[in-house]
């Protein structure tokens, strides 16, 4: 079942769309994110595999469609212990350097997957994520 939550980061929206396109720096801020390996790249359309630990260390690949500045959509190619991750992120321009970010997203876990881990990837770690995609295109923003 699809979970979707709104935030308003206080920097324009082509700033959020380079923090939110720029993959490979995830780690840098998400702190449960170990790696991003770029696949490939095809116009607008990249492929990346994650390696995120969450209690265990797993590994998915997602296929990311871009349509700047406004939405990234993506599906998943293959993963460990999830049998889907799709979701997107749809960006709106609020005016005066600031932007609503919609964040949603589809996971389901394999049989051998408790809900307790699903739910904390929902309901805990969902929000810590986007308060860091939130400070760190405030501070791009600020710092430039």
């Amino acid at each position: 079942m699809p979970v979707t939550k709104k935030i308003t980061i206080s920097a324009p929206i082509e700033t959020v769309w380079d923090v939110i396109t720029d993959i490979q720096k995830y780690p840098e801020f998400i702190k449960e994110l170990k790696g991003v390996r770029l696949v490939k790249t095809e116009g607008n359309v990249k492929t990346a595999t994650y390696e995120v630990e969450i209690i265990k260390k797993i590994e998915y690949t997602l296929r990311l469609v871009e349509d700047k500045p406004r939405k990234v959509t993506w599906t998943m190619v293959k993963g460990q212990m999830m049998s889907r991750n799709d979701g997107s992120w749809d960006l709106k321009d609020l005016g005066a350097g600031r932007t609503e970010a919609t964040y949603t997203v589809d996971v389901k876990f394999g049989l051998l997957v408790p809900s307790s881990i699903s739910n904390m990837l929902t309901e805990v770690n969902l929000p810590k994520m986007l308060d860091a995609f939130k400070g760190r295109s405030e501070a791009r923003a600020k710092n430039g």
